[in-house]
């Protein structure tokens, strides 16, 4: 389906599955197939201009047009908003140790996008 796991989890303790405090459904993806949104315009302008668009990262729920939220947390979380700003950061530092053009949030709720909007994500509509 061209979808790669590509999960983060963000745990407290030794790490374990009981440990986890923030969860990032993320996918690794080679092309745009399943995602709702038709990116191909700026995938074509990309390579025009001498860029790489394809490997990317999306975050989503595959084949699924829903908006939800993308940055899951935990009931225990001492502070959701901390923990989703982790995950965001997260997210970016994935996306530059695997050297993709970039990550993808899409069907995110309002408050999730503007967080990622003041932590410097681009935003479209």
């Amino acid at each position: 389906t061209g979808w790669q796991p590509f999960h983060v989890v963000l745990s407290e303790g030794d790490g374990g599955v009981n440990d986890a405090i923030g969860v990032v459904p993320m996918y690794l993806k080679s092309h745009s197939h399943g995602e709702y949104v038709f990116d191909s315009g700026w995938a074509h302008a990309f390579y025009q201009a001498g860029g790489r668009y394809y490997p990317k990262l999306q975050v989503s729920v595959p084949f699924t047009p829903a908006t939800g939220r993308r940055l899951l947390v935990a009931d225990a979380a001492d502070d959701a908003a901390e923990v989703e700003n982790m995950l965001l950061g997260a997210t970016v530092q994935v996306a530059r140790q695997l050297e993709v053009s970039s990550v993808h949030f899409t069907f995110m709720p309002e408050g999730q996008w503007q967080r990622a909007g003041k932590l410097g994500c681009l935003q479209r509509i």
